[in-house]
């Protein structure tokens, strides 16, 4: 059995305002750990911030779903390296695995990835309707083809209703 596909686990942003008034960006924060903690069971994984805000969204709380919607649409976007992250090798080795290839911020250009597709993984602190997580596998699908799957902390019963597949995984348009 090969090495497991890296991991690349990329933090929904939070809005600027947001950042402002708590001092950090837990979506960035709630990456970079699963990242640490997937490396220590032997999976190569990173948090990289490849998403940004295009424009000022309005404060999602009371909106309904159709609100959501509307209001994040077209609101994310990637960051310029995202397209030459998720570009293929074209015979480079290493990528972001190796040794001090790391990404620290949305404007570093790293190293392409291997050959292996990555798991792209969107990653938010709570999901209510899907806007948000629509939202940014839309932005992702402009650089990439490779699956995406994402991972969130907390949920309303509400957010999975009428979504859930024979299989027991739960299903969006993206």
């Amino acid at each position: 059995m090969g090495a497991p596909a890296p991991v690349l686990l990329v933090p929904v942003p939070s809005a600027a305002t947001s950042r402002a008034a708590r001092g950090q960006d837990p979506t960035l924060r709630l990456a970079r750990a699963a990242a640490a903690s997937l490396r220590r069971d032997g999976v190569p994984a990173r948090a990289v911030p490849l998403l940004r805000h295009r424009r000022p969204v309005a404060d999602q709380a009371g909106l309904s779903a159709a609100e959501r919607h509307a209001n994040l649409s077209g609101a994310l976007d990637t960051v310029p390296a995202a397209r030459r992250l998720l570009s293929p090798a074209q015979g480079r080795s290493g990528g972001p695995w190796a040794p001090g290839t790391g990404t620290t911020g949305p404007d570093r250009q790293p190293a392409r990835l291997s050959p292996a597709t990555p798991r792209l993984t969107l990653i938010d602190d709570l999901i209510t309707t899907g806007a948000t997580l629509t939202e940014a596998a839309r932005a992702l699908r402009r650089v990439t083809t490779s699956p995406l799957y994402a991972a969130v902390i907390a949920a309303p019963r509400t957010a999975f209703e009428g979504r859930r597949k024979s299989t027991g995984n739960f299903r969006f348009r993206w």
